[in-house]
């Protein structure tokens, strides 16, 4: 059997072979990004549902009512000014990464925080220290 996720609960198994047919489908599909893809899937899967009794609409009917009403009702509020908009703070997706190239063996080192530093990875770090640590020991030794 196909492996259902999950959101084919209620489907005959001809209609979960569908679902699964069309995800490969879209799998194959290069254009599409996993949102896209998840949600013509839900999309599929709810016209294969399709039937939907009276009640229901009627019921999604006086939802999408209520909510038109409390949106014009703010609205007014609003500009009568006796509510606020809601405020909106624009924040960056991802923060921005800063990179470097190690001056010791040319490997890119990714940093969080633009500050100045020596452009040397780990390796060549410790590579660095060891031989520090060799120059004392020897000075140590002439004296």
């Amino acid at each position: 059997m196909p492996n259902p996720s999950g959101d084919t609960t209620g489907l005959t198994y001809s209609q979960v072979q569908k679902v699964e047919w069309f995800r490969q489908n879209l799998a194959r599909r290069g254009d599409l990004t996993k949102r896209q893809r998840r949600d013509q899937v839900a999309d599929y899967i709810s016209r294969l549902r399709g039937t939907t009794t009276l009640a229901e609409r009627a019921e999604q009917v006086r939802i999408e009512d209520e909510r038109s009403r409390h949106l014009r009702r703010y609205d007014s509020e609003v500009r009568k000014g006796r509510a606020k908009p809601p405020v909106v703070v624009l924040a960056p997706d991802c923060p921005p990464r800063y990179t470097l190239v190690c001056i010791g063996c040319d490997q890119t080192i990714h940093l969080h925080r633009p500050e100045r530093v020596v452009p040397l990875c780990v390796r060549c770090k410790d590579q660095r220290e060891q031989v520090k640590i060799e120059q004392r020991r020897r000075r140590w030794d002439d004296e």
